[in-house]
């Protein structure tokens, strides 16, 4: 994870690697009859492996990632 100067504290900016990345195209290629991008499948690879939750409304999300609504 990395930090930007500027940027509140509040907030971590975290960048796609090469295993993240790889991970979300292995999801995306399983996934594509929900519909969900490839940018939906790197939040959902980055939620899984940093344990964090994605704030949707899309139903899409459902069952992949720990999700708030």
């Amino acid at each position: 994870m990395g930090e930007l100067e500027g940027f509140p504290k509040v907030f971590e900016i975290i960048f796609t690697n090469k295993e993240i990345f790889n991970k979300a195209w292995i999801t995306f290629k399983k996934l594509l009859q929900r519909g969900l991008s490839f940018t939906d499948c790197v939040l959902i690879s980055l939620a899984n492996e940093y344990n964090l939750s994605i704030m949707t409304f899309d139903e899409g999300f459902k069952g992949l990632a720990n999700i708030i609504n």
